[in-house]
């Protein structure tokens, strides 16, 4: 119990003066924090503060902390331009406070708002290296500068620029070099960023490799939260391995090249059948994981990606009952955290457990609501997706003339939508078979197994 105090000596020492910062802080701080409620709560205060910028130093979590949102507000209106200009001509906008709240909103709106995420990136780098060394320490600013380019090769992947986020990430790794601090939370996020890039290049692989080096770092530093951030990951790459090789460049000039490639993928369909089912078992068992690590208040719309994540796959695997199951909790999710597009794509999963589970009428209600939604948006490659869904009714029925009008009212739609060459010489297969009356439930499938596995992240 006396410890909890100050002895007289310590107390003398403290108000000559002559107490050591070290012994500040154990003495005098801690029992002000113990003993006193409004204490403890700014040392709260300081603590979130130093999360969230990230810097071991108090007074720049706190007062850079604090001073970040309004000066994001004063440029947040303006042209990227204008916002650069800004930036670089006025040095009270050149602190890390500002560079790191500009990341995170950059993260953020990577889902929503691609193109804002790359703007906002951009600034972040521009705040990055304006930061001087009589500020900061100069191997910490290389760290941020590294992590400022990584959020900028993540935005530019999300868009689908894959070329300049290959760019960007290279920057990355030389300021990372650079830098001596031995800061894991810096090579996991970087490990993180670039295994996402390598999934979107179809390089499942190595995609695989860096995020069990980001698991490994994650884990160590005790940061659950990102944990299960990489779980979600690391399952999309198990849903992705079974769709095919990893080069993604299967050549199609035209309905021929590609009625090739759904050839061989039908002939090897069987083989990789068992270890497409295995795959998606293990990433359901991940998402499951991950819900349970992610931290609602660090990053709400995680546990939103993961719920929505696991009740596509438990469709997609034919575990429609728990989909279902999932589905209240998933729409109750959506309606607090998400946005329109969220709820169309939880319409499309009831869409697909319909189906899987032979409520025919149901699912073609369902999916042709969700293939219009998504025209309107003009996310042309989604609803060729969808179409495919409502044609595997359709053939699973025998519905010729069903088949035969699906595919000519929406090849017109998709001529002029963002669906590449490749994908729209898929669609041209799709027509002439259902036209022909060839089109079997086995070739729908391989034709949406090859158009997912050429998708491309501008779609």
């Amino acid at each position: 119990m006396e410890r909890e105090h100050l002895s007289v000596e310590t107390m003398a020492r403290w108000l000559a003066g002559d107490l050591a910062h070290e012994e500040v802080l154990r003495h005098v701080a801690g029992h002000l924090v113990a003993r006193c409620p409004r204490c403890r709560a700014a040392r709260d205060e300081v603590d979130r503060l130093q999360r969230e910028v990230e810097h071991w130093d108090e007074k720049v979590a706190v007062f850079e902390g604090r001073q970040a949102p309004g000066l994001l507000a004063e440029i947040d209106g303006l042209s990227l331009d204008e916002q650069l200009a800004r930036v670089r001509g006025e040095e009270r906008f050149q602190t890390w406070g500002l560079c790191r709240l500009l990341l995170r909103r950059s993260f953020e709106a990577g889902l929503d708002d691609p193109g804002r995420a790359v703007g906002l990136a951009e600034v972040a780098v521009a705040v990055a290296e304006l930061l001087v060394e009589d500020a900061y320490d100069p191997h910490w600013i290389e760290d941020l500068r590294a992590r400022s380019w990584a959020h900028l090769g993540n935005a530019r992947r999300i868009l689908g620029e894959l070329w300049s986020a290959e760019a960007a990430f290279r920057r990355a790794e030389v300021h990372a070099g650079r830098s001596t601090t031995g800061n894991l939370a810096v090579t996991a996020e970087l490990l993180d960023f670039r295994a996402s890039l390598r999934r979107a290049q179809r390089r499942l692989a190595e995609s695989r490799e860096l995020l069990e080096a980001a698991l490994a770092l994650y884990r160590e530093l005790g940061d659950r939260h990102r944990v299960g951030r990489c779980l979600i990951s690391m399952a999309k790459v198990l849903e992705e391995s079974g769709l095919g090789d990893e080069s993604g460049a299967m050549a199609a000039g035209g309905a021929g090249g590609v009625g090739a490639a759904v050839a061989a993928t039908a002939a090897t369909a069987a083989t990789e059948a068992g270890g497409r089912g295995d795959d998606l078992e293990r990433a359901v068992a991940l998402l499951a994981e991950a819900e349970a690590l992610i931290d609602r208040e660090r990053d709400p719309r995680l546990l939103l990606c993961a719920r929505h994540n696991r009740v596509w796959l438990l469709a997609t695997a034919g575990r429609g009952d728990e989909a279902a199951a999932l589905l209240p909790e998933a729409r109750a999710l959506s309606g607090e955290l998400g946005n329109a597009l969220d709820l169309v794509r939880l319409r499309w999963a009831e869409g697909r457990i319909d189906l899987g589970a032979g409520r025919a009428e149901a699912a073609e209600r369902t999916l042709r609501e969700v293939q219009q939604e998504l025209l309107s948006r003009r996310m042309g490659y989604d609803a060729a997706l969808a179409s495919l869904d409502l044609a595997l009714l359709y053939a699973q029925q025998g519905r010729t003339a069903e088949l035969r009008r699906l595919a000519a009212e929406t090849l017109p739609v998709f001529e002029s939508r963002e669906v590449h060459r490749e994908a729209m010489a898929a669609l041209l297969l799709f027509q002439h078979a259902a036209e022909d009356e060839r089109l079997t439930v086995e070739l729908v499938r391989h034709l949406a197994a090859y158009l997912a596995r050429e998708r491309r992240p501008s779609a």
